[in-house]
């Protein structure tokens, strides 16, 4: 907070008596040490250096502050972080401009509220003294910050970062979603479509991303830019492990994986905090230098399958975190193909010390390295279609995966296996199975219906007739296994047998692409 907030009167020349009349009120314990000498003040201020926040409460309550009736102390939008702080900021904001002029170092103006002495000393005696109840009461919360300081530079870098992110959410392309000058109305919302840019397939995961690294892995020790309560600076550093990993997907054509990334905090504090940093990619012609810029930014973000969402450099880090990368939807982007190799760069946009890489090989899959790019999928509402035989024109199966109402928990697979008789005639196989989440393979009884008519004509149909059961599992979206045996004894009127077939999917649900 700057001097202002202390001046009624900008205009005035209330800048000296506002310093000073500052002090005065927190040197003026229970009316003592108005008079006193520098050497008692000082011994009052070290004896009684607990009653300071008291002391700053009864100026604000009382508002004693005052100079001619018009000057306040407005500490109700002061974020203040201990009695250290509290102290530091109001005897800071004692100077302004003028006191500056003469000889108050410029970089204390937003950085260290330490002030010279001899200054002070040209002021008002008073004043000494408050400068010197500054001095001792925020030595302890700088020093740390003396290690790194503020970077009078970096608010500008983190700016630019931050506005070459929002260009390229703003100037998205068709991908996403219709721009609004291309869109029917600018009052009708889109309606679900694909996202050909996902950087995986939709099906691999969903919200909440894991916590555990999995496979191998890629991390090293970074330095972030640490945002510091106790100074209201970005003066501190904290270093946290940075791990780079993937998650196998469903891969019909080639392999697919997510590549998530997770940052672990080394230390607890809730004061001192890191910041995210700005990542840079590097893969193929794409370096990592500004002439690449923007077309090197990843998009980081906490949540999978999103279209728009990002992370923002220096947003706050106060728990281990993961995050997955994805694409923009921009021209002025790349596309990037996370299953090749890559590198990142993470910038604390400090001016030094602040640039640190990790590279990732190519995602080649053992069914030692990645287990799960080996074995079927979990079954979800992705595997939704019609699915059909090439070896079988005319035979096919409508499958269908869902949640009952108000059971959430459940996950029902329903299929309908559209098959001929002996004779020719089309006759219906139904199955419909409950499984748990992340169940690979479903297996329904399977029944036929007969006395049916068209369009009800003969009214309901005969109870179901159980003919055997149907296992269906997937290895990737687009292929489906069915394995099937009918029962002993059916009538010879009823299709027979058992095996295992492989199916194709025709088509995908509408804004729910799986691969």
């Amino acid at each position: 907070m700057g001097a202002a907030a202390f001046v009624a009167e900008p205009t005035g020349d209330a800048d000296m008596p506002a310093g000073i009349q500052v002090v005065d009120h927190f040197l003026a314990r229970a009316g003592e040490a108005m008079h006193d000498d520098p050497a008692e003040a000082i011994t009052e201020i070290a004896q009684h250096g607990h009653e300071i926040p008291m002391r700053i409460a009864l100026v604000q309550e009382q508002r004693l502050a005052a100079v001619d009736g018009n000057l306040q102390l407005a500490l109700e939008s002061l974020d203040l972080r201990g009695r250290r702080r509290m102290v530091a900021v109001v005897v800071e904001a004692g100077f302004t401009d003028r006191l500056h002029g003469i000889g108050l170092p410029p970089d204390c103006e937003y950085s260290c509220p330490l002030i010279p002495l001899e200054v002070a000393m040209l002021a008002h005696t008073r004043l000494l003294l408050g400068a010197a109840l500054a001095f001792a009461a925020c030595s302890v919360t700088t020093a740390s910050a003396a290690e790194v300081g503020v970077d009078a530079g970096r608010a500008a870098r983190v700016t630019a970062e931050q506005l070459g992110h929002r260009k390229l959410l703003l100037e998205r392309g068709a991908m996403a979603g219709p721009k609004s000058a291309t869109s029917v109305t600018s009052a009708t919302p889109a309606l679900p479509r694909i996202n050909l840019l996902a950087a995986y397939p939709p099906s691999c995961m969903a919200d909440p991303l894991p916590d555990q690294v999995s496979g191998p892995s890629y991390s090293r020790n970074v330095t972030l830019a640490a945002y510091n309560g106790n100074t209201g600076q970005v003066d501190s550093t904290e270093i946290v492990t940075i791990t780079i990993w993937r998650v196998a997907c469903s891969s019909s054509e080639f392999y697919n994986s997510a590549t998530l990334m997770r940052i672990d905090r080394d230390s607890t504090s809730q004061t001192v905090y890191p910041l995210f940093p700005a990542i840079r990619v590097s893969q193929g012609s794409i370096g990592y230098g500004i002439d690449d810029f923007p077309a090197n930014i990843a998009r980081v973000t906490i949540e999978p399958n999103t279209i728009l969402a990002d992370t923002l450099v220096d947003t706050p880090i106060i728990n281990d975190m993961t995050f997955v990368l994805e694409n923009y939807d921009s021209p002025q982007t790349s596309v990037f193909d996370f299953n090749l190799p890559f590198g990142l760069r993470f910038d604390n946009l400090f001016a030094t010390n602040n640039q640190f890489f990790i590279d990732v090989p190519l995602y080649n899959p053992t069914s030692g390295t990645y287990p799960a790019a080996f074995q079927n999928l979990p079954i979800s509402g992705y595997m939704t279609s019609n699915w059909y035989s090439p070896a079988a024109s005319g035979e096919g199966i409508v499958l269908q995966v869902y949640e009952r109402l108000n059971e959430p928990q459940t996950i029902v697979v329903s299929f309908s296996w559209l098959a001929y008789d002996p004779a020719g005639i089309p006759f219906w196989l139904i199955g419909q199975a409950d499984i748990s989440r992340r169940a690979k393979v479903a297996t329904a009884t399977m029944v036929y219906l007969t006395g049916g008519g068209f369009a009800g004509s003969a009214g309901s149909a005969d109870a179901p007739t159980i003919w055997g059961s149907a296992t269906v599992s997937f290895p990737d979206c687009n292929n489906m296994v069915l394995g099937y045996a009918s029962n002993p004894g059916l009538p010879a009127s009823v299709p027979q047998g058992s095996g295992t077939r492989n199916w194709i999917r025709v088509g995908r649900v509408n804004g729910l692409n799986c691969e």
